[in-house]
């Protein structure tokens, strides 16, 4: 769990609620399952540690808070072993997998020990994998662009 520093903007109508609700459903929007460069992937909210400020919007009437959040994220990094990964797609230069938003692909390299048996299943060593399977994974790379993290792994 790590704290991140956001900035949420609520509309003046919407304070006829809760605050702390009102605050919790625009995180959730703004924030949760969304890919950020220097946190990573944020999978889940737990709490708003703290508002720092807030304040009036001049040109819009819109109230500005300026929040900590409690969240816990996953933030892709060499060497990181994924577990649970979901096999999507297998071709034959690559398995494609899925885990929360992170898209995964095993590259010819990291097919070592793998035999491919048809686009719906292969082997790897004598375990036998479908696709919708789940499998562990190691990252060996990572990219991020516009918003998505894309990594290649081996099989761990």
């Amino acid at each position: 769990m790590i704290t991140i520093n956001k900035t949420i903007f609520i509309y003046p109508y919407e304070l006829q609620q809760n605050l702390n609700d009102i605050l919790i459903k625009k995180c959730n929007e703004q924030v949760l399952y969304k890919s950020d460069k220097e946190y990573g992937y944020i999978k889940s909210i737990s709490k708003i540690n703290k508002i720092k400020e807030n304040r009036i919007c001049q040109s819009t009437g819109n109230i500005l808070f300026n929040i900590d959040l409690l969240c816990e994220v996953l933030k892709p990094e060499v060497g990181l072993i994924l577990n649970d990964c979901t096999i999507i797609n297998i071709l034959d230069n690559c398995i494609l997998c899925k885990k929360d938003c992170l898209n995964i692909a095993i590259i010819k390299e990291g097919l070592k020990n793998i035999e491919i048996l048809d686009h719906n299943k292969f082997l790897y060593y004598d375990e036998e994998f479908n696709i919708d399977d789940k499998i562990d994974l190691e990252i060996i790379q990572y990219l991020y662009t516009n918003g998505i993290y894309h990594c290649i792994c081996k099989v761990s």
